[in-house]
């Protein structure tokens, strides 16, 4: 099995060459089994304490968690791209959408507006 991973979400892509599987529904896959899911949560947890120790960033609270874009998305009730475009500081979000983001990781409103704020001048 081939594995293309393409983390930039392009709708005029072109289709996936033979043989290949995007890597997004690699994972989606592996998360609809409870202990692939477990170990996949495992395994972000495992990176944001190894690799966003002390960072400040929405990634890093949602890796925390264990949790992949997509559940991020499922839980404040967005959608994954956005989740990506706001990880990657191309979105500014609404007061709303921080509220969301808020109540879904389980943390203070200040904590994800610290996030982002740390994130957009670190990518300065």
């Amino acid at each position: 099995m081939v594995i293309r991973a393409d983390f930039s979400p392009r709708p005029d892509a072109a289709p996936l060459p033979t043989g290949f599987e995007d890597i997004a529904d690699v994972v989606a896959e592996a998360e609809g089994d409870p202990a692939s899911r477990a170990a996949l949560e495992t395994g972000r947890r495992s990176v944001a304490a190894r690799h966003y120790a002390g960072v400040a960033s929405l990634a890093a609270l949602r890796l925390r968690r264990g949790w992949s874009q997509r559940t991020l998305a499922e839980n404040s009730g967005l959608r994954q791209p956005h989740i990506a475009r706001l990880e990657s500081g191309r979105n500014d979000p609404s007061l709303a959408t921080m509220r969301r983001l808020a109540q879904a990781l389980g943390v203070a409103l200040a904590e994800v507006v610290e996030a982002l704020d740390a994130q957009e001048r670190s990518a300065s």
